[in-house]
């Protein structure tokens, strides 16, 4: 009776394994294990500059509002500030900040990395529900639980609902679609 043998590796496989990896096939699984925590932070940080791209998009299209305000280092916020209060999970930005005691900057200039922390006051995201305000049936979507995460860890849902609100507003014709920033991002292994 004759065995039965497991099909053979290509021979460019074990060229390659001999060129970069020293004659050890069983050794590539392991420099991509080593690389993992390295790609999970280019994918998040992707995430965060391809809504950071498509909010400056939509945002700068609206030029009313004025500047953003700077990400304060800390939280909470003071009582009394527009920050403070929450209204289904975005803050109530009916009063406005007082511009000479409030640091500011455009969005653009910020770096991916100072942009989830911007996104953690609320400021941005009461912007795009105010830039959408008056069109049917759009401000509803931003009213969810898990969008709360301004004292909480919940910033990858916010870029997943960013994700999800730019495929229904770009197929409504609300807003621009979504660009694809695949290969043009690069970060530093210290930003990693």
């Amino acid at each position: 009776m004759r065995k039965h043998h497991l099909p053979r590796r290509p021979r460019q496989y074990h060229t390659f394994c001999q060129a970069c990896l020293i004659q050890r096939p069983d050794a590539l699984p392991l420099v991509l294990e080593s690389q993992r925590p390295l790609l999970q932070a280019y994918e998040y940080l992707y995430h965060v500059g391809e809504a950071k791209d498509w909010l400056e998009l939509v945002l700068e299209m609206n030029q009313d509002d004025g500047l953003i305000p700077a990400a304060s280092p800390c939280l909470p916020h003071p009582a009394g500030s527009p920050m403070e209060s929450l209204s289904g999970g975005l803050p109530d930005l009916s009063a406005s900040a007082d511009p000479t005691t409030t640091t500011t900057h455009q969005l653009h200039n910020l770096s991916v990395t100072e942009f989830p922390q911007t996104l953690r006051d609320g400021v941005i995201p009461a912007r795009l529900v105010r830039r959408f305000r008056g069109r049917e049936h759009v401000p509803r979507i931003f009213i969810h639980p898990k969008l709360q995460y301004r004292h909480s860890n919940n910033i990858n849902y916010f870029f997943q609902f960013l994700r999800f609100v730019r495929h229904l507003l770009a197929k409504r014709g609300l807003a621009e679609r979504i660009g694809n920033l695949v290969g043009k991002l690069q970060f530093s292994n210290d930003q990693l």
